[in-house]
């Protein structure tokens, strides 16, 4: 069957935000959690950053003397540098993305873990809201639902095929998230720019840029 909808991450899809690694933004996150005395190592941020069940963050940062307020205040201040780059152009959309964009008929929607102010950001500075139907990414008011939020959880992706109502929809995604969330929704993956490989992951089709989702049959 054609796929009738395409699903896009943001980071690492779009835009090339990702090549350190968001080594920046953990340097970030360090540097003003260690004005405050507490120290982080890298393994600590990658299980805060990357935890799926609010109960499991919630221990993490009891560990370290911190509250849900102070990841609110560190991610928000995350989020602004990261706009920040986008302006200074240290992060940029990548070459093929509005060919792609333009080529592709079917409805199409963003779904993205960044926080709701950066993903609209780059929707909106780099004028690309007319080629999405709907932007979904957690936002950082709560941040217990931002964690709940997040892919894997299927929720948002959920919401966007709905919104364009879409039976038989295509996630596009550079990561072990995107592939798992495309799994949990019962639709079938591209994976695209990879930085490393994804062994236990076999999505359906895999590219190495994001050009490369035009030879998707029935894409343009």
């Amino acid at each position: 069957m054609k796929y009738d909808a395409v699903i896009f991450d943001k980071d690492g899809v779009l835009i090339d935000s990702m090549e350190d690694g968001f080594a920046w933004a953990d340097r970030l996150r360090q540097k003003l959690m260690r004005e405050r005395g507490i120290e982080l190592t890298a393994e600590d941020l990658k299980d805060i950053i990357l935890a799926q069940k609010p109960s499991d963050l919630n221990r993490m940062l009891q560990n370290h003397g911190l509250t849900w307020e102070d990841l609110q205040s560190l991610e928000r201040k995350v989020a602004e540098r990261k706009i920040q780059r986008l302006k200074d152009g240290e992060i940029s959309l990548y070459p093929a993305a509005e060919k792609v964009l333009d080529r592709i008929d079917q409805p199409k929607a963003v779904v993205s873990n960044a926080p709701l102010m950066t993903t609209e950001f780059v929707v909106q500075y780099y004028n690309l809201d007319h080629h999405f139907e709907t932007v979904l990414s957690p936002t950082t008011d709560d941040m217990k639902e931002y964690v709940k939020r997040k892919k894997p959880n299927p929720e948002m992706v959920r919401e966007a095929i709905e919104k364009m109502d879409a039976d038989n929809p295509l996630m596009v995604g550079d990561t072990s998230d995107d592939m798992e969330v495309a799994e949990n929704a019962g639709i079938d993956c591209c994976l695209v720019n990879p930085y490393k490989p994804y062994v236990n992951h076999d999505p359906e089709y895999r590219f190495d840029s994001l050009e490369g989702l035009l030879e998707v049959p029935g894409l343009s």
